[in-house]
């Protein structure tokens, strides 16, 4: 198991899907063994959490999202509360990661804590900040709280990532199919598309646009025996029929 360096994390940034996305200054966040992960909305919770047994006993504690003021500042008084970073991560099968606090929140009487970031993850994700200082913290929408450590894996995991925080807080984006002229060789029936996401379209959950290649292909007669496995209709929202 290694570490990777800024130089690695920087080409990172440049695969498809990219390492980390939704960052603002690559020259500010990116650092000489990590990345500085930044503030974009902050809660304190309002209720009680439950963790049983099973993840069908688990209730997350309601969290009430607190405003920014006009010039972007929020203060915070002493207690723990939700952070939702700005940026997405997608780790491959071989990277898993760690965030530790920036050195400047702890001087400041405060902390982050959060859990692994597992191989084979992707999305925007949450974090703990305890405030402990007793007159408070304020912090600025954007504000580097915490530097995320990317870890190399010996080999490829055979079990990434498939909790329920895949995709979290990442949007939904616009697909769009383009009939490519088929080669001379290709058979008559054969039809592929390039498929390209255009854009994010969930604007108050923004993520950085990724491109992808993706091939279709038209059958020669209709299939008599359609997929229908577990994975049918998998991450989108059923569909609301009238009676």
């Amino acid at each position: 198991m290694g570490v990777l360096s800024s130089q690695q994390i920087r080409a990172m940034l440049s695969e498809t899907p990219p390492l980390v996305a939704g960052y603002s200054d690559i020259d500010e966040q990116l650092q000489a063994n990590g990345f500085d992960m930044t503030l974009a909305s902050i809660a304190e919770f309002t209720g009680a959490g439950r963790i049983g047994v099973s993840n069908n006993d688990r209730i997350l504690a309601e969290p009430q999202e607190l405003p920014f003021d006009a010039e972007g500042w929020v203060h915070l008084q002493p207690g723990v509360y939700a952070v939702r970073l700005n940026e997405t991560v997608a780790l491959p099968r071989h990277v898993m990661a760690l965030a530790k606090p920036r050195s400047t929140l702890l001087r400041n009487g405060a902390a982050a804590h959060n859990a692994v970031w597992d191989a084979g993850y992707m999305g925007r994700s949450q974090i703990q900040v305890a405030v402990y200082n007793p007159q408070g913290l304020t912090l600025a929408r954007n504000a580097r709280i915490v530097q995320m450590v990317f870890f190399t894996l010996d080999e490829v995991t055979e079990i990434p990532y498939s909790g329920i925080y895949q995709g979290e807080a990442t949007a939904p984006q616009a697909i769009q199919l383009t009939l490519l002229p088929p080669d001379d060789d290709e058979i008559p029936s054969l039809e592929i598309y390039r498929s390209e996401i255009l854009t994010d379209i969930c604007q108050d959950e923004p993520t950085a646009p990724h491109a992808s290649q993706m091939a279709l292909f038209k059958l020669g007669d209709a299939a008599e025996t359609p997929y229908t496995g577990v994975y049918q209709s998998e991450a989108t929202t059923p569909a609301v029929t009238s009676p």
